[in-house]
């Protein structure tokens, strides 16, 4: 029986390891897609909570933005129409601000009215007349002096009047809340001219 030379076993050994290498790599070879899988995985699991982070943010600055703008509507709403009577009849503002309850649903947030009627006095200062506040924001005393910008009133002229009309509405959704518990304020003011007569007449009650 003959017997195999050194380089004959050497070259079998070799071949030996060349198969079982072609084969490992083989085998990587057919299993990458689901490696490929793995890593998206991965990948995904990492994305995800910083998508998810932005996607909130915008839906809040979205809605933050729909809640300011609803404010000014609320303010320009309820001033103008009180600047549009001649007298105001008992709870007449008072059901001028319910209209705010509509115009802000359903957006998160709470808020506050005050509208005021300032008058000209003979000495050409503004004061208040009247003034009806709801929501936590309270009526200015009667006689507080104010300030309206240029052109609103002419203080030359006494018993000249305007309307002035202000709304605080508190954006609470959550992201905003842990930051701030009692929301985001957004303060609108607006000012009207009465349109029948020089000045609006004190309700008997708000």
């Amino acid at each position: 029986m003959s017997q195999s030379s050194p380089l004959h076993t050497r070259l079998v050994r070799a071949g030996s390891r060349y198969v079982r290498r072609s084969l490992q790599h083989r085998r990587a070879l057919s299993n990458l897609p689901s490696n490929r899988q793995g890593a998206a995985a991965v990948e995904f699991a990492l994305i995800a909570p910083v998508l998810i982070v932005i996607m909130a943010g915008l839906i809040t600055i979205t809605e933050g933005v729909m809640v300011q703008q609803r404010a000014s509507h609320m303010t320009y709403a309820v001033g103008d129409l009180v600047s549009q009577q001649a007298s105001l009849s008992a709870g007449y503002v008072t059901n001028a601000f319910a209209i705010g309850k509509i115009i802000m649903a359903p957006m998160q947030s709470s808020f506050a009215q005050r509208v005021s009627s300032l008058v000209v006095q003979s000495n050409g200062q503004v004061t208040v007349s009247w003034s009806c506040g709801a929501g936590g924001l309270s009526a200015y005393s009667k006689g507080w002096v104010l300030n309206p910008p240029a052109g609103i009133v002419n203080t030359s002229v006494p018993g000249d009047s305007a309307i002035y009309s202000e709304t605080v509405a508190y954006f609470s959704a959550p992201i905003v809340t842990s930051f701030l518990p009692a929301g985001f304020p957004f303060v609108d003011s607006n000012w009207f001219k009465p349109r029948s007569g020089t000045s609006i007449a004190a309700p008997s009650s708000c």
